[in-house]
């Protein structure tokens, strides 16, 4: 009887030791590091794990963190390899799901709920062939291998006439690479393929509108370029110059008409 006393307390304190290492392992693999705070200009704020805390320098991005700019405020995340991810002021960002690349942890996920983001994808990031880096706005999927653009999304007022009771939209602008936009709520939408140099905008449950080549830099972008964080490929460049320059008659680009 002593034997099988001894057996089972054995047991149980085995069984409790695994469960405790399964959930010490399990919250290392949530806290993981996924990127850096390496710029801000501004503040900000990290909502991780019914915390909140003010953003800084060096800080660590991790899996399901919630990431809210203040007014004036720029916040850069510098990820693996060379790819990076920049919000602009008044911006909402969550970071949703993340991938093992090379032995390191990303990103692969993430939110835009509010405000602009201006993403480049290179290194680690770009050459692993089988996963896709996917940004989630409340209507819209942008979604790439590799690229570099600048996605917006903002509620409250009507802009297009063909939707005049939509006040829900999302804007791409490519600045390098190809950046596939498609809309979930719409059933079997096959979606946008936006190359360099190209818009495309998705109003409330509606599929994207046909891409169309940008006439200058969208209004996150153009932002983005005013604080020197973003050096704009040529083709934005150039509507960019041309229309805040006396050929242009001093007024700033403005987005497509559709």
């Amino acid at each position: 009887m002593r034997i099988y006393r001894n057996t089972r307390v054995v047991f149980f304190v085995s069984l409790m030791t695994a469960l405790i290492m399964q959930d010490i392992l399990a919250t290392a693999a949530l806290a993981q590091d996924l990127g850096t705070i390496s710029r801000l200009e501004g503040t900000a704020q990290v909502q991780r794990g019914g915390n909140t805390i003010q953003a800084a320098l060096s800080m660590a991005v991790r899996l399901h963190d919630r990431i809210t700019t203040g007014k004036n405020t720029y916040l850069t995340i510098s990820m693996l390899g060379g790819s990076a991810m920049t919000l602009s002021s008044n911006s909402v960002l969550t970071i949703d799901e993340s991938a093992n690349i090379g032995g390191a942890e990303a990103p692969r996920r993430v939110g835009l709920l509010a405000g602009g983001l201006h993403t480049l994808i290179s290194g680690a990031m770009r050459s692993s062939s089988n996963i896709a880096f996917e940004v989630h706005t409340p209507n819209a999927v942008g979604a790439v291998r590799g690229t570099e653009w600048d996605e917006q999304y903002e509620q409250g007022t009507p802009r297009l006439p063909q939707y005049k009771d939509c006040v829900e939209y999302t804007e791409v602008w490519v600045e390098d690479g190809v950046v596939h936009v498609t809309n979930p709520a719409v059933p079997g939408d096959p979606g946008q393929d936006v190359t360099k140099g190209h818009y495309v905008i998705v109003a409330c449950d509606h599929p994207p509108i046909a891409a169309t080549a940008a006439a200058g830099a969208g209004p996150g972008m153009r932002a983005f370029m005013a604080a020197g964080l973003i050096a704009p490929a040529a083709g934005i460049a150039a509507g960019v110059a041309a229309a805040t320059s006396g050929g242009g008659g001093g007024q700033k680009p403005s987005s497509p008409t559709f």
